[in-house]
């Protein structure tokens, strides 16, 4: 139900945004300094791994449409790059459906 799928999505806006949260409004601050970090010397001369949630299982949820994913994950972005390159090799918007 929709009224069920917008009630976990304000929990889980709660639980990453919010004083008690993951992340909060003034995070940006620790961003820049993480970029500022990766600009070094050490950081160059290693590769960076960014394999987030690779590997890690898929959960289904019966109650909510889709595919779910660990919460620090990038499932989101790989899904939508790869829907896009499905976009742009379909021969026909017809073909695309799922």
């Amino acid at each position: 139900r929709a009224e069920d799928i917008k009630e976990e999505l304000r929990r889980q806006n709660i639980r990453t945004f919010s004083a008690g949260g993951t992340l909060e409004q003034d995070d940006g601050e620790n961003w820049v300094e993480i970029q500022r970090g990766l600009r070094g010397h050490k950081a160059k001369s290693a590769p960076l791994c960014a394999h987030m949630g690779i590997n890690v299982p898929n959960k289904s949820n019966p109650d909510f449409p889709g595919k779910t994913a660990y919460v620090y994950a990038e499932e989101a972005a790989r899904g939508m790059y790869h829907h896009w390159a499905r976009m742009m090799s379909e021969p026909s918007w017809d073909t695309l459906k799922p």
